[in-house]
């Protein structure tokens, strides 16, 4: 309660008009605790890479929702651009949604 009554909401308001604000829940199926690193690609064409160490998942090995601050509005999400973390499910990495072609319909277009 203490910490509540010390924030001036006029002033948060104030502090964060213009920005984008994104929420986003990570998931950890596999029980692995690894570090986050996110991709970002915004709406000019830029991108930018956020590292998070490990340590977030200390509060809840299995669920986490963690909030960004962007100057700029993000059209895509990528979670493990670079595929530098142990992930055996690549295809839920992507936001938007990418539809990733199957092994039967790679095969049929290439014949």
């Amino acid at each position: 309660g203490e910490f509540k009554s010390r924030i001036d909401d006029n002033a948060m308001r104030l502090k964060l008009e213009g920005k984008n604000i994104y929420q986003v829940k990570f998931k950890n199926v596999g029980g692995l605790v690894t570090p986050l690193i996110i991709e970002w690609t915004y709406k000019d064409g830029s991108t930018e890479i956020d590292r998070i160490p490990a340590e977030v998942w200390r509060t809840n090995e299995t669920e986490i929702t963690k909030v960004f601050i962007k100057d700029k509005e993000a059209v895509n999400i990528i979670l493990d651009p670079n595929f530098e973390l142990a992930d055996v499910e690549m295809r839920n990495n992507a936001f938007p949604k990418k539809t990733i072609p199957s092994k039967f319909d790679q095969f049929k277009k290439n014949n």
